[in-house]
């Protein structure tokens, strides 16, 4: 028989699939259109918006997974017709291919999604276009809480793979339809299309191809949204900000909510409101109110990009230092719910970092003071690039303080004895710290004669390491040092009269440490406009009370 196609010549009926077949395959194709748009519209949402669509993204594909089942049966029950005589035997195999990786997709997507929504913390896909209940994968939802974690990872990477080969396939079979169509000019589409006559580009009748995928397209646009809050207005001043509603929440919401919210619960942890982040996850205490060092959360943000844990995963846009930096001084204040900046004790950091963020220009809001350790920053060459990879492959987080500044803020943070290569590798990059964070990270004395090399260092933390009098000696050279955390060390009184000769110290620490309360009076005597803090040894010994306020804490 003669393949190649007239103006108005059909495929015999043995030739053709049945209408059943066909009518599958056009609703399949159309739904699967319609889903990869609902899709990918998702990551251009966040809040209520987002959770309706998912809502319906969720339900179609369960109607896919159904239709794929009953296609699959009616495949079985019911012979395609032969192979056209025309294709070649590529043709043939990489037809066959092809659709059997059609099948594999169409079970596929909705089966990983399925259990992406039954290993999160609620484990329920709610009910499929708002109407009927459909339950969890029972044998997923039920796992310990880890592996449920671990699994979900691994469907999730699965599922973002399927679509990605479904694009592949969608393209290749609609390349293939149209170069029998139009070079080969054989009747094969016409076996599926049987409303196609023409081999002709703008034939009304092969038009609706194109329209179904258009058609299909639009719909992922035309849901109505619930009616979407409306946005807070943008503070006046910053004292009137809200602290959690204008800048925390907004920033978890744009960085971390799209793998962290109610309908999908990476972790078994929702970051979509207040009570949910304080509800916390799986691994640890997300936030701990007035401790960011056993806040899980801020520990994930602050790792090195490189590192397996750090958050947001996948390659996506991190938060920005001034986000770290407030939501670092959010759980310092007690990770209020609902609070106005200028009710609380605002630091000189939060206070740029909540400028740059809420898009105040820094006069507005800055007060240079003898402890602001942004202020007058001096202008120092930019550090070997190398030099910092070197320091974030090791484990340290190095960030420029500001945007434009040569000077960086170094943070150690995995909580490991550092070498001392690693400590020279802090040499190198001396005179461009400006903080320096190494926090339980056994320095030792020697180590700080590297430290006191950093001659433009404005504040050091040196909680919980082996350091004693002696290598607290070596910081004498740090003119510019304004504060100082030796919580958990060695020091004596006789290292901290050694302190005293800073001469721009304004805050140091001493909380579980030999100092007495007669030598931390002493000092504060010496140097009253110094804050010393020693803990539960001695009451806090604030500067005395000045025209500017009361001094700020911790």
């Amino acid at each position: 028989m003669d393949n190649k196609i007239g103006s108005s010549a059909l495929p015999e009926h043995g030739e053709r699939y049945s209408t059943v077949a066909v009518a599958l395959h056009w609703i399949i194709a159309a739904v699967i259109v319609l889903q990869l748009f609902l899709g990918w519209r998702m990551s251009d949402l966040d809040g209520a918006s987002r959770s309706f669509i998912l809502q319906i993204h969720k339900s179609i594909g369960i109607t896919i997974l159904i239709l794929s089942v009953v296609r699959l049966v009616w495949r079985l029950r019911n012979s395609p017709p032969a192979p056209d005589a025309s294709l070649s035997r590529v043709e043939r195999v990489l037809s066959t291919w092809v659709h059997r990786g059609f099948y594999v997709v169409m079970l596929g997507l909705p089966l990983t999604g399925w259990a992406m929504i039954s290993t999160t913390r609620g484990g329920a896909m709610t009910r499929l276009f708002g109407l009927i209940p459909w339950p969890p994968l029972p044998f997923l939802n039920r796992l310990p809480a880890g592996p449920r974690d671990a699994v979900s990872g691994v469907f999730e990477s699965a599922h973002g793979a399927l679509v990605w080969i479904a694009v592949a396939l969608f393209a290749l079979h609609v390349a293939g339809a149209l170069k029998h169509h139009f070079i080969s000019r054989d009747r094969v589409l016409g076996r599926m299309a049987t409303w196609v006559r023409q081999p002709r580009l703008f034939a009304p009748r092969f038009l609706v191809i194109p329209v179904v995928g258009i058609l299909a397209g639009a719909l992922a646009y035309v849901p109505p949204l619930p009616p979407a809050a409306a946005p807070r207005p943008k503070p006046i001043e910053l004292a009137q900000a809200d602290i959690y509603l204008d800048v925390v929440a907004p920033a978890l919401s744009r960085r971390c909510a799209s793998c962290h919210n109610d309908d999908r619960t990476r972790g078994g942890l929702s970051l979509q409101d207040h009570a949910a982040v304080m509800e916390g996850g799986l691994h640890g205490d997300t936030v701990v109110p007035g401790n960011p060092e056993q806040s899980e959360l801020l520990r994930r943000v602050t790792l090195a990009n490189s590192h397996e844990e750090f958050m947001p995963k996948g390659g996506r846009t991190p938060l920005t230092p001034e986000q770290v930096t407030a939501i670092h001084w959010w759980i310092v204040q007690g990770a209020p719910r609902s609070a106005a900046v200028g009710s609380l004790e605002l630091t000189s950091a939060a206070r740029s970092a909540l400028a740059n963020i809420l898009g105040f220009a820094s006069g507005e809001v800055r007060v240079a003071s003898a402890d602001d350790e942004n202020g007058d920053l001096p202008r120092v060459e930019a550090a070997d690039p190398k030099a910092i990879a070197a320091l974030e492959a090791s484990g340290f987080v190095v960030r420029p303080v500001a945007k434009g500044e040569t000077l960086l803020d170094i943070n150690y943070a995995i909580l490991q004895p550092l070498s001392e290569d690693q400590i020279q590798m802090l040499g190198a990059v001396a005179p461009q710290v400006l903080r320096l964070s190494l926090r339980q990270a056994d320095v030792t004395n020697a180590g700080l004669k590297t430290i006191a090399r950093m001659t433009n260092l404005r504040r050091l933390r040196l909680e919980s390491n082996p350091i004693d009098d002696a290598g607290v000696a070596e910081l004498q050279g740090l003119k510019e040092l304004r504060y100082l955390n030796l919580t958990g060390t060695r020091i004596t009184d006789r290292g901290l009269v050694s302190l005293g000769s800073l001469p721009k110290l304004r805050r140091i620490y001493l909380w579980n440490t030999s100092i007495t309360p007669n030598a931390a009076e002493a000092l504060r005597r010496s140097r009253p406009e110094l804050l010393v803090n020693v803990g539960a040894q001695l009451k806090l010994l604030p500067p005395p009370a000045s025209p500017g306020g009361p001094p700020r804490a911790h």
